[in-house]
């Protein structure tokens, strides 16, 4: 049997050995008038309203080799890769007052000066134990 905690204490600390520090945050999509929301927001998202925003430690892996986090699609015979890179997040270093859910509802990861995109969200939860998420990023 398999011991889901182990396998979650070991994900964190590679990944926190061999990442480095980055803020996952969900950009604000309220509506600039609550009584038209099909309008949408006119204005850019911001950060500090209506989103999550912390940091976290990551590692990244490249979208080539074993392939992890990678989805190909098939158009017209060929393959295409939909993310440029793969980030790797131990599920045990979400910091307190956070959750797994703030993770998968996450939009962008910044890291440092570059802003990626989450265009794919894999998640190891093997059993009630969540282990680690994998997050296809799009530059």
């Amino acid at each position: 049997m398999v011991d889901f905690t182990r396998s979650a204490a070991l994900a964190k600390r590679l990944v926190e050995k061999h990442g480095r520090s980055v803020t996952l945050y969900k950009e604000n999509r309220d509506p600039s008038d609550p009584a038209l929301p099909w309008q949408g927001n006119v204005e850019t998202p911001h950060l500090s309203e209506g989103g999550a925003q912390f940091p976290i430690l990551a590692c990244f892996v490249p979208v080539r080799g074993a392939g992890l986090g990678t989805v190909f699609a098939n158009r017209e015979a060929e393959l295409a890769i939909n993310c440029d890179q793969v980030c790797l997040v131990a599920s045990d270093s979400i910091p307190a007052g956070y959750t797994f859910e703030d993770v998968e509802n996450a939009d962008k990861v910044r890291d440092g000066d570059r802003v990626w995109s989450i265009v794919i969200r894999e998640h190891l939860r093997p059993a009630t134990k969540s282990v680690l998420f994998a997050l296809g990023l799009k530059a």
